[in-house]
């Protein structure tokens, strides 16, 4: 966190400024559950930019309407980086409080299986196409667990039900999160999974909806499976990075006998 200092007007008709101290994460490393919640709701056009500085620059509102134009852009400038999605390697919220406490996965998806993954991802991506709510809560169901329980595709829509009485900043905020981790899985797995460019013009802005993803995960499990498949479920089960290693490997080799 980063201390600012600013200058601010008693009031329009005496002549006398008094100063004001905030602090204010300097990238996605820094940012408090709160915090993420509240770029959730920015980005939703849910708060106000007061509010959102506020949160960010903890800074009393009161105050904050007492700043020029100026002001108030170089303090959105000071938190620009929410508009830069960049890698990040954990879930800043990693726990939700639903009728039993779950957990998020570990940083860098430590211990995820590839199945997890499989039903995470496309949840997510599904949600990023259309919007449904539905899908943001089989995402979420998808990566949070009950402590120390293995992750069972047939308790996602059970758990989904749970999730869909949290608070919407607290789901949208998870699905900035995890767009957050996809970048770090581009720079880890480039071959597998591709960036895409944000168009830098504004400061602040709600990320543009991407087309939907044609990642097929389903059809690359065959592929890995072949004609093995009374073992799928035993390479569902593998961890995530073995697989994603192992398709990296399989890209490469088809490469090189081009």
């Amino acid at each position: 966190m980063k201390t600012v200092t600013i200058e601010y007007p008693v009031s329009k008709y005496i002549k006398y400024n008094r100063f004001s101290k905030g602090s204010h994460p300097e990238n996605w490393d820094e940012v408090t559950p709160t915090q993420l919640i509240t770029i959730a709701c920015l980005y939703k056009n849910s708060i106000t930019l007061m509010q959102f500085l506020n949160k960010m620059i903890q800074i009393k509102i009161r105050i904050l309407k007492k700043l020029d134009q100026y002001q108030l852009l170089k303090l959105t400038e000071l938190v620009g980086f929410v508009s830069d999605f960049k890698p990040f390697k954990h879930f800043v919220i990693n726990k939700l409080d639903c009728d039993e406490i779950l957990y998020s996965p570990k940083p860098k998806l430590k211990g995820m299986s590839f199945g997890q993954f499989i039903f995470a991802d496309t949840y997510f991506n599904n949600y990023r196409f259309d919007s449904k709510q539905e899908d943001l809560n089989k995402f979420i169901a998808s990566l949070y667990l009950p402590e120390n329980k293995a992750f069972d595709e047939d308790t996602i829509d059970q758990r989904s039900e749970l999730i869909a009485n949290l608070d919407i900043g607290t789901k949208e905020a998870i699905a900035i999160n995890y767009q957050l981790i996809w970048e770090w899985l581009c720079n880890v797995y480039p071959l597998i999974f591709q960036k895409q460019e944000q168009d830098p013009d504004t400061v602040i802005k709600e990320p543009v909806k991407k087309p939907k993803n044609n990642t097929n995960w389903i059809k690359i499990l065959d592929s890995i499976v072949g004609d093995n498949i009374i073992n799928m479920d035993k390479y569902t089960q593998l961890n995530v990075h073995t697989v994603l290693r192992h398709m990296t490997k399989l890209y490469k080799d088809s490469l090189k006998r081009k």
